[in-house]
């Protein structure tokens, strides 16, 4: 960032006492971000991301007020990403792409071996994991699925390290304690 460049904060600050540009700025910095996370959770066609951006970006003009500054922009900005595309999802009816993922994962399975029990197990992990909540649903599957080392996690979420181990605890817990029921 230029010594000219505004940081986040001093934008959102800005946007609040009613620069507009200031919004703009904000926007154009971080539109890619909030289309790459919507396409991931997604999984689909990019017309789906290209609205969810869209509407990230409605939200956030009435919201980016609402910022504290506890976490990083971004961290915020992804907590409201997956929170537009999973109630798009549930509107919609369908599914997150990681679930969806281990669905065709087990259908595949059946056809190359139709008397494999783990279709079956397949099927209860995949209901299983919709339990989760978006957030941890995110690190368990990246982590334990598809086996994206914490760091990595940490940062293309743009959170701590140790806030992406508690995701994969507390919801590694949750899967074990609805197993258990």
């Amino acid at each position: 960032m230029s010594p000219l460049e505004r940081d986040d904060a001093a934008l959102v600050a800005a946007y609040a006492a009613g620069d507009p540009d200031a919004f703009a700025e904000l926007w154009t910095r971080h539109q890619r971000y909030v289309h790459n996370v919507a396409h991931h959770l997604l999984g689909r066609a990019s017309r789906d991301a290209d609205d969810m951006t869209q509407e990230v970006a409605v939200r956030l003009l009435h919201s980016v007020h609402t910022w504290a500054g506890r976490a990083s922009f971004r961290s915020w900005l992804y907590t409201v990403t997956s929170s537009v595309v999973y109630t798009h999802l549930r509107t919609f009816g369908r599914r997150p792409r990681v679930v969806a993922q281990l669905d065709e994962l087990g259908e595949r399975e059946a056809r190359e071996d139709p008397g494999l029990a783990t279709v079956e197990c397949r099927k209860d992990v995949t209901a299983l994991l919709e339990l989760l909540a978006p957030d941890r649903l995110d690190v368990v599957v990246l982590v334990h699925h598809d086996g994206v080392p914490q760091v990595d996690v940490a940062v293309w979420l743009g959170v701590p390290v140790g806030t992406v181990k508690s995701r994969c605890a507390r919801g590694l817990a949750e899967l074990r304690r609805a197993v258990a029921s």
